[in-house]
């Protein structure tokens, strides 16, 4: 065979071997173009996703933000509310010990009204004997001056 020729056949199937090659990288490069195709919607749906989330997340925020807000009002009136009850239940103390002096003093006087009562009672008796004695004492000197005016007059 001719050199030429064989150089010509040697050619042709190192071409065919190249067209064939050439053909599989170019399959490759079309899967790979329609896999690319179906990575970016995929990751465009992803990332319409993300951006959904992410709306989402910022309302989330600002709602944590207003309830954060709102917990350090709730806070603050707590704070202010455990000061009165505290300062409530100093004048309840107060209160106590007052009521506590009130009743002692009530007690004594209770006692000591008692005791009034008692020498009441005693001297009642004492002026109604005394009344006694003296209704008795002027009805004797009742007696003793008509017995005088009597004399007087005869």
């Amino acid at each position: 065979m001719d050199p030429a020729a064989e150089v010509v056949r040697q050619f042709g199937i190192i071409a065919e071997s190249l067209r064939s090659t050439i053909e599989t990288v170019a399959e490759g490069q079309q899967l790979l173009a329609q896999r690319m195709d179906a990575m970016t919607a995929r990751f465009e749906s992803v990332e319409t996703r993300l951006e959904r989330l992410e709306v989402r997340v910022a309302h989330l925020d600002a709602r944590l933000e207003r309830l954060e807000v709102r917990l350090e009002r709730l806070e603050t009136r707590q704070e202010r509310v455990e000061t009165r009850l505290d300062q409530i239940e100093v004048r309840i103390k107060k209160l106590d010990a007052k009521l506590d002096k009130v009743d002692a003093k009530v007690s004594r006087l209770d006692l000591k009204v008692t005791r009034i009562e008692k020498r009441s009672r005693e001297l009642r008796g004492g002026l109604r004997e005394q009344a006694g004695n003296l209704r008795s004492a002027a009805a004797g000197l009742n007696r003793r001056v008509r017995v005088l005016e009597a004399r007087q007059r005869a």
